[in-house]
């Protein structure tokens, strides 16, 4: 347990209908939504990607009028002893401009 606060810790970031519905990446979509508290969530019919806007302590903190950064996620599957396996989930900043994306964080 941290005291951080992570209530300014927040992200952006897609995934396309088609990985939601690929049922072999179930055990990694329950890592991710384990690490990532979901605030936001948005289906994109003409882009064909759904948009999260989650907090985590994954993510950078954000200050209130900040441009909410996008964040790739990514989830490794470790296999330990007796092939037991676990999952670790990292987030990357892709991008903080606001050329690119129209979401503020307004606290």
């Amino acid at each position: 347990m941290t005291d951080r606060d992570i209530t300014r810790q927040i992200g952006k970031f897609y995934i396309t209908p088609e990985l939601l519905r690929d049922p072999n990446l179930f055990e990694s979509h329950k890592a991710v939504f384990n690490k990532i508290i979901p605030l936001h969530i948005e289906k994109h019919f003409y882009k064909q990607y759904v948009e999260y806007i989650g907090m985590s302590e994954l993510f950078e903190p954000v200050n209130e009028g900040d441009v909410i950064p996008l964040y790739t996620v990514q989830v490794e599957k470790i296999y330990g002893p007796l092939n037991c396996a676990w999952y670790h989930v990292k987030a990357e900043v892709i991008s903080y401009s606001p050329e690119d994306q129209e979401t503020v964080f307004t606290g």
